[in-house]
């Protein structure tokens, strides 16, 4: 009784301090005993691993069923034990989150033999969701990154087609993922969704990822759960030390680079890894410790410019000819240190708790940022400090109820180091839109404040195993709240001033802007200058979602299995002033079905319903009066001159000398935007949110391999907007713009097919891949590399002016892709003289797709009415018009060919290895990423044309750009051929 009550009253104790969470760490075994195909219970399971403190025990019940709960990541035993029958031992292997559904048959005892047998369950087929799994020694093998995104490039659904590459998962916006470590939330930057880089690659254990048929345990995502646990120590001592090898030098070159005469430093940069983990009691508490330190000396880049035109050239009376340079390098470098200490213990029998803490430490040197022309706009120096601490309990009260418990929290700082300068002239960045594709010389972006993105996160979570006369009922039930917190003053230049030249040419490598009158360009050279004050310093943001969960997976027998839940989210979200952003709420069902046509598993059918909700994002902050700048634009009018002071002191002459300060620039300005006067909320938000509609089929091959195939349709709605109609002013008479969820302007619609299979021909040889068909369509990108999140405004402010049928087609959107296929596979060998181990793995990808679009004037030529027959204070000045459809040019299909040779030797309990990869061993140089291409159109504005009414014509009203679809910068090409080694210890 005394052990009882002190059991209850620690586990009470721990789940006040830590309630728990979603963020499942851990898998279970729901099996089934049976003798001739009939249940059998009373039947004592009992599951044995190197990665459990002491042994977990399970009886079979009248249906012959039992569950296995809480269980870590890794390779167990399960001894079926029963008076009159024959042992059976079966090994499975148990993935993080996953759900094993081993079939145990017994025979009559007819001798003492214990019987082995290999288990066909398999974690990506004994569940509804469209999950893979990647466990340490894959990626070890693998010539391949053995981050977090590494297993996720890998996984089907998923196509490297966001901004900068960043994945996307079934068609979502790419910020729209969660991403998981150790049970913490690492991607909640509130900004573009990445996750952080807090991990160390030799502490991970494995990364599940799961792209569809999501069980309602998850939230706060429209597109996947990512979700990696590190290893945690055990009863024998080991652990590894590692030094990684790269060298520019091993790189090729670009095409671009080779036309530039770059030429790569031979410098060799290495980081080391140290990891250990042990016993400190056996069985009782373990503890795992890792770190690692960089130190790189590499290059970044300085981008390409591009020559302006002839024509362009003979407005501003220069040469025909003009030249610009090409990429150049620029010394940088990174100094970081990461560390990670990990504890799991036991305190009483079946009561754990893990505790994790991860911290980094990076500080980089000439940071490039967006794309700079000239190396003296690069930051100099930033810092980005994070951590993650996270709590885990797990406690089992009975055989067939338990309680999961996490608490976490994530601090991740941005510190840069200001300019020299905050005046107009030396401070400020310059950003041609005209004729270098916005990249920017001058001073750098942003200010030196320090910026904090963090967030905190409880759950709790409790599971309830019922047997009933029509079948068993694995119930799971919880309560979950998250915070995400963001305190930011956004500057966007050491002086709040960013410039636009209405062109700019090049004396040898150094970027010359000019101003002229845009209004008098015979090639609508429009330049000007923007202030951007922070009028109101930020108190940070906070975004609370609080959220419960019920999940039924009912097996009816062993044919029909149903998975019925639903999830209830409440946002309580307030902005950087204060303010209310969302108090909405949303339920979304997940109901999902398998049949299992002969109930052995050989042939299954699923088919799911479910609504995803997102997390509000930065978008939703837009009205904030707090951290967010100001806008004031003028368009520079004056006389041609290259000179800053020149523009200044125009500005000053015409306006005044104080004509930049709020009071005046509101009514001086040619465009004003403050926070939360001329943007509103209008009223609380809902989060975005997909409905998903999932049919798949399985098939296994006894213990050798499986395939796997599942169709995805996602539609995508709610999605941030901004509205302005006639009547909608300001109290200071201005136009008003609103933000609301999406009232039916955009779409975004996502089918895929997604296949995924293995095979293990023997021991040694084995093959796994995956194929992805997909189509992604709408008129709704949702998000930029520079700003993550963003509203859509393109067709709700303005209406008048933007009801055009070729103003924001339907059409292709640019993560559309088409075709995503890789395959890998692996050879063992052993020798006298150690172990070998070859892996290869084939990518193939279709290429991004882009679009012609240049902009019109919004004048009666085009069309247009004045704004004064509408009634609004101010209209746009331009407008987009496509030319093309959305998404109709495409670049290259790309592939990749990556090899892996790995070798191993054992000195008693001490592991030598050298591990090298090749990437693009044939050096492939395909044009891959469409936001490195140019995709100018050269709108004439003296063959004007009705945007209503007219069909443009090429060569007549406009013309592509001269170097439309070529790259204008390296990031515009895949990878090319890169060699790296490891060498290191293993104990």
């Amino acid at each position: 009784m005394r052990n009882l009550f002190g059991r209850a009253l620690c586990s009470l104790l721990i789940a006040g301090l830590f309630l728990p969470v979603f963020a499942q760490q851990t898998g279970e075994i729901v099996g089934t005993v049976s003798l001739d195909g009939n249940p059998l219970p009373g039947v004592v399971v009992t599951a044995e691993s190197d990665a459990l403190q002491g042994k977990r025990s399970a009886v079979s019940t009248e249906n012959g069923s039992f569950v296995l709960r809480l269980l870590p990541p890794g390779s167990y035993t399960l001894t079926a034990t029963m008076a009159g029958m024959q042992t059976q031992k079966q090994t499975v292997v148990v993935s993080v989150g996953g759900v094993l559904r081993p079939r145990i048959e017994l025979a009559p005892e007819s001798t003492s033999e214990v019987i082995v047998v290999t288990a066909d369950s398999n974690p990506v087929l004994d569940t509804t969701q469209v999950t893979s799994n990647f466990k340490a020694d894959l990626l070890e093998n693998l010539p391949r990154n053995r981050d977090i995104l590494g297993a996720v490039n890998l996984a089907p659904g998923v196509t490297a087609s966001g901004p900068g590459n960043a994945p996307v998962i079934s068609g979502a916006m790419s910020f729209e993922n969660t991403y998981l470590l150790n049970g913490g939330m690492i991607n909640s930057d509130n900004v573009r969704g990445a996750p952080g880089t807090l991990f160390i690659e030799d502490a991970i254990e494995q990364t599940s990822v799961i792209t569809g048929s999501v069980s309602a345990e998850f939230g706060q995502f429209t597109g996947g759960v990512v979700n990696t646990i590190t290893k945690q120590g055990g009863n024998d001592f080991s652990g590894s030390i590692r030094f990684s090898f790269e060298n520019d030098k091993w790189r090729s070159l670009t095409p671009l680079e080779k036309d530039s005469g770059i030429k790569h430093e031979d410098d060799i940069s290495d980081f080391e890894t140290l990891t250990i983990g042990g016993p400190i009691i056996k069985d009782r508490l373990w503890f795992f410790l890792a770190g690692r330190r960089e130190r790189d000396t590499g290059a970044e880049t300085v981008s390409a410019g591009s020559p302006i035109s002839d024509e362009i050239a003979a407005e501003l009376g220069l040469p025909a000819g003009q030249g610009a340079p090409g990429e150049r390098a620029l010394s940088a470098g990174v100094d970081e240190d990461r560390y990670e200490f990990k504890l799991t213990g036991t305190i009483v029998e079946d009561h754990t708790v893990v505790l994790s803490y991860l911290d980094r430490a990076f500080d980089e040197l000439n940071d490039t940022q967006f794309g700079v022309l000239s190396p003296n706009s690069v930051v100099s120096s930033r810092s980005i400090p994070q951590t993650l601490l996270t709590v885990n309990y797990r406690g089992i009260f009975s055989p067939v109820f338990s309680v999961d418990a996490t608490y976490s929290k994530r601090q991740l700082t941005f510190e840069r180091e200001g300019a020299g300068s905050t005046d107009f002239v030396t401070g400020s960045t310059l950003e041609d839109f005209n004729t270098q594709g916005g990249l920017n010389y001058g001073a750098h972006f942003f200010g030196a404040a320090p910026e904090e993105r963090d967030n905190q996160f409880y759950n709790i979570k409790g599971s309830f195993f019922l047997t009933t006369g029509s079948g068993t009922h694995d119930l799971v039930f919880g309560y979950s709240s998250f915070t995400d917190r963001r305190k930011a003053d956004n500057h966007q230049s050491p002086s709040d001033w960013r410039i636009f030249p209405s062109a700019t040419y090049f004396q040898g490598d150094t970027p010359i802007p000019v101003f002229v009158n845009g209004f008098e360009s015979d090639n609508s050279l429009f330049g000007g200058a923007a202030y951007y004050p922070i009028l109101n310093p930020s108190q940070g943001s906070h975004f609370n979602v609080d959220s419960i969960y019920v999940n039924d997976s009912w097996t009816l027998n062993p044919n029909w299995r149903f998975n019925l839940g639903f999830r209830y989210d409440k946002n309580d979200a307030t902005s950087q002033d204060g303010a209310k952003v969302s108090d909405d709420d949303k339920v979304s069902p997940r109901i999902s079905i398998s049949y299992d046509l002969n109930g052995d598993g050989k042939h299954v059918f699923t088919a799911n319903y479910g609504t995803y909700v997102a997390r509000l994002s930065n978008a939703a902050d837009g009205a904030t009066t707090s951290g967010s700048p100001a806008i004031y634009y003028w368009y520079y009018l004056g006389p041609q001159t290259s000179d800053l002071n020149e523009v200044y002191n125009w500005y000053v002459e015409n306006y005044g000398s104080d004509f930049y300060l709020p009071e005046n620039a509101r009514n001086n300005a040619d465009f004003v935007r403050e926070p939360g006067s001329t943007t509103v909320l209008g009223g609380s938000l809902k989060s975005p949110s997909s409905t998903e509609i999932t049919v798949g089929y399985s098939t296994r091959f006894s213990d050798k391999g499986y395939f796997k195939v599942d169709y995805i349709n996602r539609d995508f709605e709610d999605f941030y907007t901004g509205i302005t109609n006639v009547g909608d002013f300001t109290p200071t008479g201005a136009d008003q713009e609103t933000i609301i969820n999406d009232p039916g302007l955009y779409t975004r619609e996502y089918n895929g097919v997604q296949m995924q299979g293995q095979w293990r021909f023997n021991e040694r040889i084995s093959i796994a891949g995956n194929y992805t068909w997909s189509q992604l369509r709408g008129n709704i990108e949702g998000e930029t590399g520079g700003s993550g999140s963003i509203r859509s405004t393109s067709l709700g402010r303005y209406p008048e002016y933007n009801n055009y049928d070729n103003r924001d087609p339907i059409g292709y959107l640019s993560a559309d892709t088409r075709h995503a296929f890789r395959i890998w596979g692996g050879y063992d060998l052993k020798t006298q003289f150690g172990k070998f181990n070859f892996s290869a793995l084939q990518r193939f990808q279709s290429g991004d797709r882009f679009t012609a679009s240049g902009t019109v004037p919004v004048t009666s030529a085009y069309g247009f009415l004045s704004r004064s027959e509408l009634g609004y204070r101010s209209v746009p000045s331009t407008n987009t018009y496509f030319f093309s459809g959305r998404g109709e040019y495409k670049l290259d299909d790309w592939y990749a060919t990556d090899l892996g040779i790995n070798y191993s030797i054992n000195f008693k309990r001490l592991e030598f290895f050298l591990q090298i990869d090749i990437f693009n061993i044939f050096n492939q140089d395909a044009v891959v990423d469409a936001a490195n291409v140019d995709t100018s159109v050269i709108v004439d504005r003296n063959n004007p044309f009705n945007v209503y009414t007219d069909t443009p014509v090429e060569g007549v009203n406009y013309r592509l750009g001269d170097n439309f679809g070529n790259p204008t910068d390296n990031a515009a090409y895949q990878n090319p051929r890169e060699f790296r080694f490891d060498v290191g210890f293993r104990f």
